[in-house]
């Protein structure tokens, strides 16, 4: 069973090694391996350095897409993306399944699957139209992301999710083969859980890319200097500079250090008893599943796809974005022991039972032999 691995558009093996998540990303594929006939080949939007970052990886093999583009154009890259599915047709006739991994890009599989009749499998992590209607968008934009999705379902033959809501959504905005819609979560590859109280409890960690979605405008306000909380952010983004300004300015208990890799923050993640996120939509948050899985009490805004992975009081707390209440839980919280390793041992087997590598893995695998029966 020979799986061609199309990345997200514009994504290569570097990326996501200077994102810190390569091993994380290709963990699953290795299980997958482990547990069935699949052969994967990774098509890339990367060059002659995907190649080296494979050789770590003997049982993969890589195919660069844009290997031979020298140009910086975007326009150029992306009519020349149109074409691929005819440049590379020697090797996509080879393979028996396609992958996409996220939506933008699916142009590239919906060709090659109409031109040589292949199975398709789209994988998404959030839903692009969904998320540019919350981020208000340009209409065109939009628009782009609204046929690209209907089109995507399709003609596909399997179309994966990784939130409860996100089928929700497809079903009530997009007429199509309901059946064809899967879950299929995030995972985590392994868990570093940590008894709570040997963990730092008066700095609150939080992890995520410094944007209007993640909200961290609004986090670090609640961090006065007569908070008895200071608030520590992973992270980069296009609102760095101007959070950092107002940290200086008003004198706020808040540090930002840059982007770690994966391994690090869940060291991190390890060390803090608390983990704060402020989003204002979400798909299914893998730093949130990390955090759990490590033993973190998550206080997360109530949005629908937190209230999917946390069970409010049970395994983490939710709090309301137009009053927030999260020192009020971390009083609760720190003058109980047993509510703090309650809330930390539930939190781990919550995402133990569902999001464990081992099961995705399964599920995957099982995807792929129902498409080729």
């Amino acid at each position: 069973m020979k799986v061609a691995v199309f990345l997200t558009y514009n994504y290569s093996l570097q990326t996501w090694l200077n994102s810190g998540t390569l091993n994380r990303e290709l963990e699953i594929y290795n299980q997958i391996s482990n547990i069935s006939s699949a052969e994967f080949t990774f098509y890339t939007y990367g060059d002659s350095d995907d190649l080296e970052l494979i050789k770590d990886f003997p049982k993969f093999k890589v195919v660069p897409m844009f290997k031979k583009i020298a140009t910086k154009s975007k326009v150029y890259k992306f009519v020349y993306s149109l074409f691929l599915p005819i440049i590379l047709r020697k090797n996509i006739k080879n393979e028996d399944i396609l992958h996409q991994h996220q939506l933008l890009g699916s142009w590239v599989v919906l060709i090659s699957k109409l031109l040589y009749s292949k199975k398709l499998l789209i994988r998404t992590g959030y839903d692009m139209f969904e998320f540019s209607k919350l981020n208000n968008e340009g209409l065109i934009r939009r628009f782009l992301l609204r046929c690209l999705t209907y089109v995507s379902l399709k003609f596909s033959d399997l179309y994966t999710t990784t939130s409860r809501e996100d089928i929700k959504f497809l079903n009530t905005n997009f007429k199509s083969n309901h059946k064809k819609i899967k879950l299929r979560p995030n995972w985590i590859v392994d868990n570093n859980f940590k008894k709570i109280d040997s963990r730092i409890s008066k700095e609150i960690l939080s992890v995520g890319r410094l944007d209007k979605q993640k909200n961290y405008e609004h986090l670090i306000s609640l961090f006065t200097k007569e908070s008895n909380f200071s608030l520590k952010i992973i992270g980069s983004g296009p609102e760095k500079e101007q959070l950092k300004e107002r940290i200086h300015n008003n004198d706020l208990k808040v540090s930002i250090i840059d982007n770690l890799n994966n391994e690090d923050i869940k060291k991190e993640m390890n060390n803090y008893k608390y983990y704060l996120s402020s989003s204002k939509f979400e798909g299914n948050p893998k730093t949130i599943l990390e955090a759990m899985s490590t033993g973190c009490i998550v206080i997360a805004s109530n949005i629908k796809n937190h209230k999917e992975i946390i069970k409010h009081d049970f395994s983490g707390f939710l709090y309301n974005l137009d009053s927030p209440d999260i020192f009020e839980i971390l009083k609760k919280l720190e003058a109980s022991s047993d509510l703090q390793e309650k809330i930390s041992l539930n939190a781990f087997n919550t995402v133990i039972e569902t999001n464990d590598i081992s099961i995705v893995a399964n599920e995957m695998s099982e995807d792929y032999k129902f498409l080729l029966k």
